[in-house]
């Protein structure tokens, strides 16, 4: 795994070959992954091609970050899967809990501070990860772990 130098990313951002390798994949997931996380996931699996592309391999960088692209892309589609097998284990509909729903709501006080009320905003007040991020003063990413991290531990405990 590389260090990514300073201005690496920023030049293999505006690459046009890049570009087009990134919007190609996207293609593919338009209408199953929301535009936000489409950009997420452009600009994630371009760092991940930096890091660990290895020109010893013999293939062009740009099939390395289509394969990357395309994986970051999968995950992502894997994560709203769970959210949305959790949302419906738990009579979840249109991704909100019912703030009448004592028992869930119970489940998820019981989870530690910041996982609760990064669920909590998701899943009864309807906020989106960007809007959650913003409210509590963290990354998009680390508010989409935290609902991930909350989805995991009550499916294991209640799943």
């Amino acid at each position: 795994m590389n260090r990514v130098k300073d201005g690496e990313f920023e030049e293999a951002l505006s690459n046009e070959d890049n570009i087009k390798i990134l919007n190609h994949v996207c293609k593919k997931y338009v209408g199953r992954i929301n535009t936000e996380e489409l950009h997420r996931c452009k600009l994630m699996a371009l760092w991940e091609a930096i890091r660990n592309f290895d020109p010893k391999r013999k293939v062009k960088f740009t099939s390395f970050l289509y394969s990357c692209m395309d994986w970051e892309c999968k995950r992502q589609l894997s994560i709203y899967k769970k959210e949305r097998k959790f949302s419906t284990n738990f009579s979840v509909e249109d991704g909100c809990i019912d703030s009448d729903d004592y028992e869930v709501i119970d489940w998820i006080d019981s989870l530690p501070d910041k996982l609760a009320v990064a669920v909590k905003q998701k899943f009864v007040e309807g906020y989106t990860i960007q809007e959650i991020a913003q409210k509590n003063s963290y990354s998009r990413e680390t508010a989409r772990q935290y609902v991930q991290k909350g989805i995991e531990r009550l499916k294991n405990k209640y799943g």
